[in-house]
């Protein structure tokens, strides 16, 4: 019993120091742009390290950047995915890491951004205007079309937002 309760306690302080982390009183949503300019071409010659330490050389032509505010603990991170597959994660509109998705991922990434047809979605692409209690919101740029829109996702921007690397570094 001693034992379940110790656990408790320390689940409780790991969530307690993630909710009070993700209220720093950061920089706003509008804020989340890149260090460098995500511009649709050129290059860098920049390297940046992966979160695994591999140099990557990021191709700075920008295939899709995503940005999601919100939720329970009122997070503001976002993610670039350059169209190389390198990509950078972002918080409260600063850089946190870079890394590089797989082949297959950058495939599933491409395949879902095309299904979407972003050159046919209205720029707010929230049609129900429903709203979840502690939702995110989401704004989208691919392709030279920007797209907002809020849980419940609508299924093709869904699958988008399914398709990308995790906002935040995942545990190793």
């Amino acid at each position: 019993m001693k034992a379940l309760g110790t656990r408790l306690t320390a689940a409780v302080v790991v969530l307690a120091a993630a909710t009070l982390t993700a209220c720093d009183g950061g920089t706003p949503t509008a804020a989340l742009t890149p260090s460098a300019p995500a511009a649709s071409t050129g290059t860098t010659a920049t390297t940046a390290p992966t979160s695994t330490g591999t140099p990557v050389t990021p191709d700075t032509r920008t295939l899709v950047t995503v940005t999601r505010t919100g939720g329970f603990a009122g997070v503001d991170e976002g993610v670039i995915v350059h169209e190389d597959g390198s990509f950078t994660r972002l918080r409260r509109g600063r850089e946190t890491d870079t890394d590089r998705m797989t082949p297959a991922a950058l495939d599933g990434l491409r395949t879902a951004l095309e299904q979407a047809d972003f050159g046919r979605l209205p720029a707010d692409s929230n049609p129900t205007r429903s709203t979840v209690a502690d939702g995110f919101s989401y704004r989208i740029t691919h392709g030279g079309h920007e797209v907002t829109t809020a849980d419940p996702v609508p299924p093709a921007l869904s699958r988008v937002i399914a398709s990308l690397p995790p906002f935040t570094r995942p545990a190793t």
